[in-house]
């Protein structure tokens, strides 16, 4: 298609387009002329606006994708009736939003603000996902449209808002976790690179497990006092808080002592190395664990049980991994290990237990399915999630939300929901990380 206009006019190629040849081009009969002509970089704005409104949705993509466009033209696109019209649009934002936005003033960014409130609001996730994905860590995103990603119904378009964007308030995360259930929101504000005191307060708060222990094993968060000590009260009923807690930095001599009452001996031994143990306390802490040899004597023999196995970045007891394992086992014996479980695992942030289960679906090693999610390779994910018996749908959970994949670069399911690629090519990328 590219020189077809330069071939209509009789010129040479590349040359640059006057106004009253694009002005004849633009009702053309041929909508690959004007499709051509909408995807050039010197065309007049009042000319692709024109264009923004052709019958023809091939022109109407050209047009979306062309960062020239007017964002007049852009919010019409917005609203848009065919799906991929829109994607474009929010795509050509994501390219060029960095470094228009700090440019923009007035009207201008007034423009472009009503354009992201109308894809905020798409009904299409996708197109959501995307414009979450470009907003998250802009400072000079519209506060009105950031505050509605980070309360969106889809996890794969809050949660990216919620741990990263630096427009949203204390006041904002503080109303989020009041009005929030669901673990992998708060466990996104608990990550967050600055959790204030507040925050912390309201996240600790609500009692989920695995936010809390996204939380203490947030080192930058501020965790006041009064707050780790509740939390620690709480702990022994809370394996996962146990390790996260012993290596929170500038732990108070009292919260030392406390934790060593009820911690497996290797995070006790791990308590004793601490830099900032003082010998009052290293003496208090060595005598709460002669007790606990004393009166404990598989206590005092545990070892290798407290040994770790790394997944995509979150370490878990290899005991914790190996248990899920056999309990997906189970679950799938008793035909159990289903999409649904799966799925809910996903969202509830049960990372162990989802490698456990797509390791007993698959028949796969559990360090085969740790380096296939490692590789963030999108189309072996989809391959992995496929040799366990699992529908598309799951598999696009498992690239953005599991295997930290990028929406804007996951695979897709088909139009009908289906896995888009061959029997022959899902085996191919699973049989790459075979074990040798």
């Amino acid at each position: 298609m590219k020189g077809l206009i330069d071939r209509i006019l009789g010129r040479n190629a590349g040359a640059k387009l006057a106004y009253d040849e694009a002005k004849q081009l633009v009702r053309h009969d041929d909508p690959a002329v004007r499709s051509e002509l909408a995807q050039r970089a010197d065309i007049r704005p009042e000319l692709l606006y024109f264009l923004a409104e052709d019958k023809h949705p091939e022109v109407r993509r050209a047009i979306a994708g062309n960062k020239t466009t007017p964002r007049q033209a852009d919010l019409l696109l917005a609203c848009d009736a065919d799906a991929s019209v829109r994607t474009g649009v929010v795509e050509k934002i994501a390219r060029v939003m960095p470094e228009i936005g700090a440019a923009e003033h007035g009207r201008a960014r007034e423009a472009t603000a009503e354009v992201l409130t109308v894809l905020a609001k798409d009904q299409i996730m996708r197109v959501r996902e995307i414009l979450a994905d470009t907003l998250k860590d802009l400072a000079i995103a519209p506060p009105e449209v950031v505050r509605r990603l980070a309360a969106d119904e889809s996890l794969t378009v809050s949660v990216p808002m919620l741990q990263h964007s630096p427009v949203l308030t204390d006041d904002d995360l503080v109303g989020i976790v009041a009005s929030t259930s669901a673990d992998e929101r708060l466990q996104a504000i608990a990550r967050r690179s600055t959790v204030s005191p507040r925050v912390a307060d309201a996240v600790a708060a609500t009692g989920s497990e695995v936010a809390v222990a996204a939380l203490l094993g947030n080192t930058s968060a501020q965790i006041r006092e009064e707050t780790l000590d509740r939390l620690i009260e709480q702990a022994p009923a809370r394996p996962s808080w146990h390790s996260p807690l012993v290596k929170r930095p500038q732990l108070p001599p009292r919260a030392m002592v406390r934790l060593a009452t009820f911690v497996a001996r290797s995070l006790v031994e791990e308590l004793k190395r601490r830099s900032d143990l003082d010998p009052a306390t290293a003496s208090a802490v060595s005598e709460v664990m002669e007790k606990r040899i004393a009166s404990d004597p598989a206590w005092a023999s545990e070892s290798a049980r407290s040994k770790t196995v790394v997944v995509e970045g979150d370490a878990f007891g290899e005991s914790l991994l190996e248990r899920e394992h056999r309990r997906a086992l189970a679950l799938k014996e008793q035909g159990e290990l289903n999409d649904d479980l799966v799925a809910r695992a996903i969202s509830g942030g049960q990372r162990p237990f989802v490698v456990a289960s797509l390791a007993a679906a698959s028949g796969l090693s559990l360090r085969q399915v740790e380096n296939v999610l490692a590789s963030k390779n999108p189309k072996a994910v989809v391959a992995l999630v496929w040799k366990g018996g699992f529908a598309m749908d799951l598999a696009y959970q498992a690239q953005v939300r599991l295997a930290s994949i990028l929406p804007r670069v996951a695979v897709d399911p088909a139009d009908d929901g289906s896995y888009p690629m061959s029997e022959d090519e899902l085996s191919w990328q699973i049989e790459g990380f075979a074990e040798k």
